[in-house]
């Protein structure tokens, strides 16, 4: 066995020892503080911040799991490593988006892309208006648009979106928007 092979295994059964030497129930414990403290919830597992922001809650998505897989990860839940299905889940992504974040560095420079939360509202879109100017936007992470926006200054002062991630707006001005939206 190489020495990276013997270092990489030696790290991983490290903590495969440390899980086997605590309880079932003492595991458990370590992954729910970890995870209230992660996504700061109090002990009744609500959100500890008073303020509620939609933009927090992320995008739902529905992913189909091999049985499988869908196994191993209620085992570790079980056991445990990771206090649900969905912690184990958004640390996989978040390790894949780290593996992978010089990637995505360079191509948010490539294509000038806003990187995290883009909001509109009337008085900015106004201002634009007022300069004679147009939003051609690129958002990765969200894009939100007040409501107090409608769609006739929406479709006035907005030349072109592009969102990787997702954008919240009302239904009509969504509508209106709709043939410059990629």
């Amino acid at each position: 066995m190489s020495d990276e092979a013997k270092s990489t295994f030696g790290r991983a059964s490290g903590g495969h020892a440390r899980a086997e030497a605590l309880s079932p129930e003492r595991r458990r414990e370590i992954a729910q503080e970890a995870a209230r403290k992660r996504w700061r919830t109090d002990l009744a597992g609500r959100s500890a911040s008073v303020r509620k922001v939609k933009a927090d809650l992320g995008e739902k998505l529905a992913v189909n799991v091999p049985y499988v897989d869908l196994g191993h990860i209620d085992l570790l839940v079980s056991e445990g490593i990771y206090a649900s299905r969905d912690e184990l889940i958004r640390t996989a992504i978040r390790n894949q988006l780290d593996k992978h974040a010089e990637v995505v560095r360079q191509s948010v420079v490539r294509h000038s892309l806003d990187l995290g939360l883009r909001h509109l509202d009337r008085r900015t879109l106004e201002e634009v208006r007022n300069a004679g100017e147009r939003l051609e936007l690129k958002v990765l992470g969200l894009l939100t648009i007040a409501d107090d926006v409608d769609a006739a200054l929406a479709v006035e002062t907005i030349a072109s979106i592009q969102v990787l991630g997702a954008m919240q707006a009302r239904p009509e001005v969504r509508k209106a928007l709709a043939d410059r939206t990629r």
